[in-house]
């Protein structure tokens, strides 16, 4: 028996008419423009790596040895005031050690090695939060990231001066084209404004009797937007 399907008829005009809609938004002429907004601010936190890596010939020494000395590296810090959930560990390994000899991989020992990220909330203290971990037994003391606790409100601030340039900017164009601007079609924000500034390199053991300076200097939050606006009718 033949059987016959039917399918209302509004079913297959409603994708046209979607179609149709969007096609006519595509072909909508607009004015594109990308602004940029940036703020200058001073860092308030700074983030320090502080580990050591110990090699032995067996796993247990290795480890312990490392542990130690990372527990005095932690109760250094706790002592000069930072605080217990400011010191995260961030690397905790122990891998085989190999050498090649008369042509052969053999195994000769274990490598511990034990890192921690430490905040310093005063970043005056950067320089002695270096020196506490050194003096405790520290041997690699890694790369010192600046950055602001909260930057919510910077990022506010280059968000509203990205999008007055973009206005700014199609205003330009349109003046330029003999158009009037009209409202504003869509926004993007093209990019992601957290503020980190690192210091070059990596710090490594040294003995010294005095500290370094390390200096936080200046920092920017830059916002990129993109902004399409509708073309009014001409002036």
């Amino acid at each position: 028996m033949n059987k016959k399907f039917w399918i209302p008829w509004f079913f297959l005009i409603f994708p046209l008419v979607t179609m149709a809609q969007g096609q006519e938004q595509e072909k909508k002429p607009l004015i594109v423009v990308e602004a940029i907004g940036k703020v200058t601010l001073k860092p308030d936190i700074a983030y320090v790596n502080v580990g050591v890596t110990r090699e032995a010939v067996e796993a247990s020494v290795a480890y312990k040895e490392a542990n130690e000395i990372m527990n005095r590296v932690r109760s250094s810090l706790l002592k000069m005031g930072i605080e217990k959930r400011d010191i995260r560990t961030v690397k905790f390994s122990l891998s085989p050690k190999y050498e090649y000899r008369s042509g052969k991989q053999i195994q000769v020992g274990y490598i511990m090695g034990h890192t921690y990220r430490v905040k310093v909330r005063n970043i005056g203290k950067v320089g002695e939060v270096l020196d506490a971990a050194q003096k405790a037994g520290a041997t690699e003391l890694g790369q010192v990231v600046f950055s602001v606790d909260d930057p919510t409100q910077y990022q506010r601030e280059a968000r509203t001066i990205a999008m007055k340039r973009a206005i700014e900017k199609a205003k330009t164009l349109a003046d330029a084209a003999g158009i009037s601007l009209g409202p504003v079609w869509r926004i993007e924000e093209v990019s992601y404004p957290y503020p980190v500034r690192p210091l070059a390199g990596e710090v490594r053991y040294a003995k010294a009797e005095v500290q370094p300076p390390v200096e936080a200097g200046e920092m920017e939050v830059s916002v990129r937007v993109r902004a399409e606006f509708e073309i009014g009718p001409a002036q």
